[in-house]
This record gives structure tokens, C-alpha cells and sequence, in this order.
């Protein structure tokens, strides 16, 4: 998309362009049309020779679509399967290295009350918050509320409003002294001594434990099992894929050596043409590429890997190709005759459409036409170039009609899809 979208993105839209857009897209038009459908007798007797006619001269209408069989190789990690042997000592090894993934640590809820300092304060002033600080810890421990005493005296600006709350933390979380601090704590003895970090002096509360939970070891043994040997499935597929590609590479004309050292099989896909199927690797729109292109279908070459999930490729060699070409006459006879009847109803429904123009320009009125020979009429009065109510084919022809003339009307023949219409533009 690259390519066009760069194009689109750097238009420029001139104000005549804008106009003109919108004067065409805004005109309108008031007309007036008989419909007259072309009948079709799908059981009318056809004359051999109008089929074989019609065949001959519209051969391009029957063309068969280019289509290749592929005969292909794949290479999936899923499917590998066996050769995984793990001890339980390696799998205890892997618990061990990776235990934090399977136990969440024990967390603390805390809330803080900070007088700030800096490490490199004066000693007079360090000693003064601290002394402040330890005041406030007392003050705690006679039991005054520690929420109220943060929100009235710390000055740690994110958590003073919340009365301190700093809320879970777990190990790792904080700096050094205060994690000390925090774990020395009891539920019974839940506020600090004051505590000196790079911030100043904390008094620290213990609120609540939440204690380490996790797997043990069997617990977490079919995870890393699991891991394990989809890890080794990987480790043999990218070896396999090596092998496969160096043996392609030395013969690119067959894909009977890469199957018979690796113990795959060659398996075969198609026809489909350039679009696909609906199932198997012709499914897959990068197989299909592969498939038509010059490496594969000119060259006679297998191709380049080509990913059809992860760690799962697929090799295609070309079987073979079947352009594009005319089809049998047997094989579309009944079709052709369709075409045959089709073309008949048309030519009358033309026929039937000459007359009522003649008709209409006569002078007589469309309605009364229309019921007579029980056909339908489309009016309106404002249709626009858009307009989705109005037959594609009528909307067309109606708007490469000539304007009328100051109190008059212009009439034509419209061709639709099935049938025509006899216009009457006002």
C-alpha cells in the first residue's frame, strides 16, 4: 500500500477541482421512465448454429482459469513429536532459576509519614527530623491515628492527602532502609522507629500482610514439561530447516531428497488459481504467490520457504499448470444458450423500446403506455448521480443525456442490465 498511499497522501485538491466536484455530484435531475425487461424463456429452442455462432464469436467469455497443482513438503514444530528426554533434577533446576514466575512474594500494606531532609543537610537539621520524626512515632504508638498525623505533618506530597498510604508493597519495590524498616514490622507492633533514607526520615505502619502464595514445585511440572519440550521442538525444527534448505539448495528441481533424509512426505495440493482455495496450504495467500511466481512456475524451481504459522514452513515445487484457455464447447453448450436467450430477449425488449420512444415522442403519456403493456415506471424528480434507489445503468445514460431545452423535454433509449428504458428527461 506503500506506493498508492503515498500518492493519495500528497494530493492536492484545487479550488476548481472542489467545485467542479461538487457541481457535478450535486446536480440533479426530473425525468420520467418506462422499464421494459427483457423476458427470458429459459426453455426457448435455440437453433445449433446461432449456439455455435455465439461461441465462436465470444470465446474470450469462456476461458478456463490458469491453475497449478503444487506437490509440496512441510515442516511443522508441532508435529515433530518424541525425541524429548528431561530428567527431574532438570526440571527441579528450571523451578529453582525461574521460581519468581511461579511464586508472587510476600506484600505488605503501608502507609508512611515523611519529613524531608536531605542526606547532605547540615547534622543539625538531620538531627531535628529526626527528632520531629520520632515524636510523631510515639505519638502513633500512644495510639493517636496515624492517617490523621500523616495528612497534618508528612511531606511526601503523593501520599499526605491518603493519609500516608502507600498502598501493597512487595520486595524490590522501595529503597533499601525503608524495605528493612517495613519487614521488620509486626502486626502487633505495626509502627517504626524512624527510618533514614535519601529522602528524609519515615515513619512507617504496617496495615495488613498478604503472604507469598505460588505453585510448588509439582504444581508448576507440566508447565515447565511443556516448555520444555516445546523449546526442543523449536532447537529440531530450526535444524531440520537448515538441513532441508542446504539439500534444496543443491537440487532445486525435486523435493524427493530433503523428504527422504528428514522422513516427510510429499503431499499435493490443488488446481486452485491465482485465488486461492478455502482450505489446505492454497488457503494461505503467501503459498499462492509463491505458487505463480517466476521462480516456481517459469523456472520449474522449488520454492523459497514459505511461513505458514510460527515455526511451521511449507516448500512447493510446481506439478503441474494448465493455462488459461477456451473451454469445450460440450462443456458450455447450456451455457452459451443462455447467453444465446438472453441476447434474443434483449434484442426484443430493444424492439419494444424503439416503438414506445416513437410512441412517447408522439406525444402520448408514459402512464398510460405503462398500463396498457403492464410495465413499471420510475419517476422522480430530484435524482442525483448517487442515488441508490435509481437502476446503476439508468442513473449512467440518464446523466449523458442533454440538458433540455427552455420548456421542453429530451427522450432516449437507456440500456440496463436486463431491458431497457424509455426516458423522458425534463
Amino acid at each position: 500500500d506503500q506506493f498508492p498511499n503515498s500518492i493519495a497522501n500528497s494530493a492536492i485538491a484545487t479550488k476548481w477541482a472542489l467545485n467542479d466536484y461538487a457541481r457535478l455530484a450535486d446536480q440533479m435531475r426530473a425525468f420520467s421512465a418506462l422499464v421494459v425487461p427483457a423476458q427470458i424463456d429459459p426453455d426457448a429452442m435455440i437453433d445449433e448454429e446461432a449456439i455455435a455462432a455465439w461461441y465462436d464469436a465470444n470465446q474470450a467469455d469462456y476461458l478456463s482459469e490458469e491453475q497449478v497443482v503444487v506437490d509440496y513438503i512441510e515442516l511443522d514444530a508441532a508435529l515433530l513429536g518424541g525425541g524429548v528426554e528431561v530428567s527431574e533434577e532438570q526440571l527441579k533446576a528450571r523451578f529453582e532459576e525461574q521460581q519468581a514466575r511461579f511464586i508472587t512474594p510476600e506484600a505488605r500494606l503501608a502507609s508512611h509519614i515523611l519529613i524531608e531532609v536531605t542526606a547532605d543537610a547540615p547534622q543539625v537539621d538531620v538531627e531535628s527530623a529526626r527528632k520531629q520524626a520520632e515524636e510523631l512515632s510515639q505519638r502513633a504508638r500512644d495510639g493517636e491515628d496515624f492517617a490523621a498525623l500523616a495528612t497534618e505533618f508528612s511531606q511526601d506530597l503523593g501520599s499526605a492527602s491518603e493519609g500516608g498510604d502507600l498502598g501493597w508493597i512487595e520486595p524490590g519495590y522501595m529503597v533499601q532502609s525503608f524495605e528493612d524498616g517495613l519487614y521488620e514490622l509486626t502486626l502487633e507492633n505495626p509502627v517504626s522507629e524512624p527510618v533514614q533514607s535519601r529522602f528524609g526520615w519515615h515513619v512507617i505502619q504496617l496495615r495488613e500482610i498478604r503472604p507469598s502464595e505460588g505453585m510448588s514445585f509439582t504444581e508448576a511440572r507440566d508447565i515447565l514439561l511443556a516448555e520444555y519440550q516445546a523449546e526442543e521442538d523449536e532447537r529440531r525444527f530450526i535444524e531440520q530447516a537448515d538441513r532441508m534448505i542446504d539439500i534444496l539448495y543443491e537440487d532445486p528441481t525435486t523435493l524427493s531428497a530433503a523428504a527422504e533424509e528428514l522422513g516427510l512426505e510429499i503431499r499435493e495440493a490443488g488446481p486452485f488459481g491465482r485465488a486461492g482455495a478455502l482450505d489446505g496450504i492454497a488457503a494461505n495467500r503467501d503459498v499462492v504467490t509463491a505458487a505463480f511466481s517466476d521462480l516456481v512456475l517459469a523456472q520449474r524451481s522449488v520454492s523459497d520457504p514459505v511461513d505458514i504459522d510460527n515455526n511451521h514452513i511449507v516448500v512447493i515445487l510446481l506439478k503441474e499448470h494448465f493455462p488459461e484457455a477456451v473451454k469445450p464447447f460440450e462443456e458450455v453448450r447450456d451455457e452459451v444458450a443462455q447467453a444465446v436467450r438472453r441476447q434474443q430477449a434483449m434484442e426484443a425488449a430493444a424492439a419494444a423500446a424503439d416503438e414506445l420512444l416513437v410512441r412517447v415522442e408522439a406525444g402520448e403519456e408514459i402512464d398510460a403506455l405503462a398500463e396498457a403493456q403492464e410495465l413499471e415506471v420510475v419517476r422522480n424528480d430530484s435524482a442525483l448521480r448517487t442515488s441508490p434507489d435509481i437502476d446503476a445503468g439508468l442513473r449512467s445514460g440518464l446523466f449523458l443525456m442533454p440538458v433540455p431545452a427552455e420548456g421542453g423535454v429530451e427522450t432516449d433509449i437507456v440500456e440496463l442490465a436486463d431491458g431497457y428504458a424509455v426516458v423522458r428527461l425534463e
